[in-house]
């Protein structure tokens, strides 16, 4: 049935298991493989893979830095924008997964601010996850099995998982992505999917959304209960006080 492909085919919860692989494990293996599988015509692509290699391999050789281990991979998310960019389904498919496997474990938070250009070609600052997910989103459109699902699965993990904060546009995009998916995939299992994640999303977004109410709730009533036990304390203290002289 639709719900049986749709529930074995989606990630699992974004919680992974215990211990995580090292964060540099992921990316020295993937710009790797990506290196191997580009073209002469893919310059840009190349030359990131090998700065973020150089990077890594000259972190791990450093007797300072090597026992703290590195965590953070926002720092190397460029040449996963540029494979996304390739239109090779290959080298898309391997940045998609390793940017959704770094998301899962928490390596890829995407709190950094960068500069990018809008629409118009304006320079703006924006949180890097927004970044990812337009990236993400971007790739809909392949007629690739495997991207497609790739995509769904990167999006769910971006929107659900704990180290993600995908907000607003962001989040728009990421509902559209999948509904695109659903609609003009011609793989069943991918429409299904992707129908599957998007009532994960949708059900993830409203609980987060009354989460946030209730905190919001215990707030204010903490707050009034304690400008009442301020009042009461200081309500002795005025009674006490010693009336004013008489003139």
């Amino acid at each position: 049935s639709s719900s049986t492909s749709s529930s074995s085919s989606l990630p699992p919860p974004a919680s992974p298991p215990s211990p995580a692989p090292p964060m540099e494990f992921f990316v020295l293996n993937t710009v790797q493989a990506i290196r191997r599988m580009s073209s002469r015509r893919h310059k840009d692509l190349r030359a990131a893979c090998d700065r973020v290699e150089q990077a890594v391999r000259a972190r791990q050789a450093d007797p300072e830095r090597r026992p703290r281990e590195d965590e953070d991979a926002d720092k190397h998310f460029a040449p996963f924008r540029l494979a996304c960019d390739s239109r090779s389904a290959k080298i898309v498919s391997k940045a998609l997964d390793c940017v959704q496997k770094l998301m899962a474990y928490g390596y890829l938070r995407g709190r950094r601010l960068v500069t990018d250009r809008d629409g118009d070609g304006q320079p703006r600052q924006r949180p890097l996850i927004a970044v990812i997910i337009d990236t993400v989103c971007a790739c809909k459109s392949s007629t690739d099995e495997n991207v497609q699902l790739q995509v769904i699965k990167a999006l769910l993990t971006a929107v659900t998982c704990n180290h993600c904060e995908v907000h607003e546009t962001s989040l728009l995009k990421a509902v559209q992505a999948c509904y695109h998916i659903h609609l003009e995939s011609k793989f069943p299992i991918n429409r299904s999917t992707a129908k599957g994640t998007l009532r994960q999303m949708v059900t993830f977004t409203f609980e987060r959304m009354e989460n946030h109410d209730k905190r919001e709730q215990v707030k204010q009533e903490t707050a009034y209960k304690a400008s009442q036990v301020r009042k009461a304390s200081e309500s002795p203290r005025r009674a006490a006080a010693p009336a004013p002289a008489a003139a």
